[in-house]
């Protein structure tokens, strides 16, 4: 697949902070649950881009003001410099941003002056994190505190995507021959509302 122009990737990564500052200033916190799909819209992309958009600009635990100023001036920097940088795009900063401070910034600069790609920027995260063996699959501890919110907040999103997307009239005619399809609805309904519980609890430290 071939790259979008590197001035489009800028504005998209521009778009993308823009919105996240937007967002925070109006919600602190978080924004209502039930409003963000709405609120995604308004901002011309999805509910998980626009959730992610939140969280990179999370002062604390994301950018502030300034690394995202910083960021968007080496971005552009870097596209003339033999267009090392210019894929350096969302993708990037979403990864990015799972990792402690000091961290993100040595491979945030890695990746830019190396003009990384976005499987190679993966590839170099996976590295830095321990790991353990489990059927069919490898599960990669958290190392921090910071690692355990996003795991907990990201798998919150999930819980209550598939509840929103179980309750439309397509899913519930699919399951309407299922004898477990009424009680399995109500246990994931109430799954979401403590999900969602969580998420209000978190939200505190990193939305």
């Amino acid at each position: 697949m071939a790259r979008p122009p590197a001035n489009a990737t800028l504005r998209a990564l521009q778009h993308f902070f823009e919105a996240g500052q937007a967002s925070r200033e109006q919600y602190p916190v978080r924004p209502p649950y039930g409003d963000v799909a709405a609120l995604a819209k308004l901002a011309r992309m999805n509910s998980e881009t626009y959730r992610k958009a939140r969280a990179a600009c999370d002062p604390q635990h994301g950018y502030t003001g300034k690394e995202i100023k910083d960021l968007l001036a080496e971005v552009a920097r870097c596209r003339g410099n033999f267009g090392l940088g210019s894929s350096f795009g969302v993708s990037h900063v979403v990864r990015l941003i799972t990792l402690p401070r000091p961290q993100r910034t040595r491979l945030q600069r890695r990746a830019l002056k190396e003009g990384w790609g976005l499987a190679h920027l993966i590839a170099e995260i996976r590295a830095t994190r321990p790991k353990i063996r489990e059927i069919g699959r490898t599960f990669r501890l958290p190392t921090d505190s910071q690692q355990v919110r996003v795991q907990l907040l990201q798998l919150c999103g999930k819980i209550k995507r598939l509840s929103d997307s179980l309750r439309t009239v397509e899913a519930k005619a699919a399951l309407a021959g299922d004898p477990l399809s009424r009680t399995t609805l109500e246990k994931l309904k109430a799954l979401a509302v403590a999900a969602e519980a969580l998420e209000n609890v978190l939200g505190r430290k990193l939305p």
